[in-house]
């Protein structure tokens, strides 16, 4: 909910994306992962843009996207690949420098200690 709620409310701050950040075609291709909660995707967004889209929407401000090395669930690979297209972005916004990527060795979780330390230098 991160990304949606960062993206609609310009109150927020500061925001850390954990594990989600990637692209429509690979949350719903055949790999048979179903990894299409409804909480997890806005209805009929495919039509308008992808999941980069939405979070470029928090720009200019900050905000660090996380990414576990061994997700099973958002795969690396994938989310690289939406995180280049926020990269674009943020660039064209003007605030490169307020994107930051935690490429971290682990699997769909919180790398709790960078998190706090980017909230910490933000807020």
């Amino acid at each position: 909910m991160t990304t949606y709620i960062s993206a609609l409310d310009k109150r927020i701050k500061a925001a850390v994306i954990v594990c989600y950040l990637s692209t429509l075609e690979d949350a719903l291709n055949d790999r048979g992962r179903g990894n299409t909660c409804g909480s997890q995707f806005m209805f009929g967004l495919r039509r308008y843009g992808d999941i980069a889209d939405v979070a470029g929407l928090i720009a200019p401000r900050h905000c660090m996207v996380q990414i576990g090395s061994k997700d099973d669930c958002f795969i690396e690979k994938d989310a690289l690949k939406a995180y280049h297209h926020l990269e674009k972005i943020y660039k064209s916004a003007g605030a490169s420098k307020n994107l930051v990527l935690d490429n971290f060795d682990g699997v769909h979780e919180i790398d709790l200690d960078p998190a706090i330390a980017f909230l910490k230098k933000h807020l």
